[in-house]
């Protein structure tokens, strides 16, 4: 589904064989699905990832089985998985974290299997999300383009976009324990969004209590 058209649903089990991907509504898979079932993938426009054939394997327990998959150009993507399914080891996978035992994964075509997370333009924020405690909500978000070098003007522009689209403007100036949970974890993805990521890895997040833009 396009990011305009908002996001494609997949109902997600990788421990077995038989079709681990399939797409639908979360209505047609008969199942009520629990905040921790549900994680998301946002692609940005002119890139793609794709998994091919990939497994993850610790000792004799296959924690991912035979895998692929491809997330289209500039597409907000939805798994689907019951507790235990994989889908935090696939994001894992996604974000370089952790290496496939076998498989493929490529961005924009390139073979990036081997490759550190500290080499990929990727951001991954946790369900239990972690935030700078003794920064401000203005340094929590400007941390990575600090580290990155940006100039002062670009990074004061990438944060106050980045407030304006999480709604943080008015506790720019807050620590995070001065912070609802909503409003703390909204920082955290502040922080992930505004490093620009071509791919954006949200574990769990849909419980974000306050309403704000949707990012499709």
């Amino acid at each position: 589904t396009s990011s305009g058209g908002g996001p494609s649903w997949g109902w997600f089990s990788p421990r077995t064989k038989d079709k681990p991907w399939k797409t639908g509504s979360r209505k047609s898979q008969g199942r009520n699905w629990r905040q921790s079932d549900i994680c998301l993938v946002h692609a940005r426009e002119e890139t793609v990832l794709q998994l091919i054939d990939v497994e993850k394997r610790v000792g004799a327990e296959t924690h991912i089985g035979d895998v692929s998959l491809s997330l289209e150009r500039g597409t907000l993507t939805v798994l689907l998985g019951a507790t235990l399914s994989g889908k935090t080891s696939l994001m894992r996978l996604m974000a370089g974290l952790d290496k496939p035992t076998s498989g493929r994964i490529l961005m924009d075509g390139v073979d990036v299997t081997g490759v550190s997370v500290r080499r990929r333009n990727v951001a991954m924020v946790y369900q239990q999300f972690i935030n700078y405690p003794a920064m401000t909500v203005r340094e929590n978000i400007a941390s990575p383009l600090r580290v990155a070098g940006r100039s002062r003007a670009e990074i004061d522009a990438a944060v106050a976009r980045a407030a304006r689209l999480m709604k943080l403007e008015p506790y720019l100036d807050r620590t995070p324990l001065n912070l609802s949970g909503g409003q703390q974890q909204r920082t955290a993805l502040a922080r992930a969004i505004v490093k620009g990521a071509d791919l954006v890895l949200l574990l769990s997040l849909i419980h974000i209590s306050e309403p704000t833009r949707p990012l499709y």
